[in-house]
Parts: structure tokens; sequence; C-alpha cells
């Protein structure tokens, strides 16, 4: 009677130590679902990182382009306004000058001709 009575014993332990062990594993199955969604989350922000990225680096580009064309544009005007001097004897009552040149009224500014001669003013003594 103690022999059945002790293999009974042992009996009822290996069974509360089997459902133990069926719950923690239902625990780790649970755990593992849980590290598979985070690093499906973790692998869905990299790509959308990586495409801001590529977003970011496109814009980037798209500046330094624009920023080369106002810098050209801007060598451009430098160039245009070069050719022009301020007429410093123009007046406002002046009037337009006849020859297509433009005039006193338009802020003094006449164009200046590098193939022509300077003009030499004589003093009045």
């Amino acid at each position: 009677v103690q022999a059945m009575d002790s293999v009974a014993g042992i009996t009822e332990e290996n069974t509360a130590a089997a459902e133990q062990m069926s719950v923690s594993s239902g625990r780790v199955g649970q755990l593992v679902q849980q590290v598979a969604a985070v690093a499906q989350q973790v692998a869905a922000s990299s790509q959308q990182m990586a495409a801001s990225t590529q977003e970011v680096n496109a814009s980037v580009a798209e500046i330094s382009r624009v920023a080369a064309a106002v810098h050209g544009l801007a060598e451009e005007l430098q160039q245009v306004v070069a050719r022009f001097r301020l007429d410093e004897t123009a007046g406002d009552d002046q009037e337009p000058a006849g020859d297509g040149e433009e005039s006193a009224q338009d802020g003094g500014a006449v164009p200046v001709d590098e193939a022509a001669e300077p003009e030499v003013v004589a003093a009045a003594d």
C-alpha cells in the first residue's frame, strides 16, 4: 500500500510538473510571437527610414542644382552690370539722349562701349 501511495504521489508530482511546463511553454510561445512582431515593426521602420533618406538625398541634389543655377545667374548678372557705369554728371532735368543710348532719367546708367576710346575733356582756364 505504501508503494502505491508513493507511486500515486510521484504521478501527481509529474502531472503538476507537466501542467507547469505546458503553461511555461505557452508563455514562451507568446513571447516568441511578440519578438517576431517587434522584429517586423523594426523592419518596416528601417524601410521607411531608407525611403526617407532617399527622398532627402534627392532634395539635397535638387537644391544643389538650383544653387548652381543661381550662382551662374549671379555671375551673368555681374557681367551685365559691369558693362554699365554711372553718369555722375547727369541731372534729373536733362533731356533723354536721342542716339538710342540710355538717358539720365533711367538712373544715370549708360552702357560702356569697351571698344570706344575714352573721351578727353579739355579743362577751361
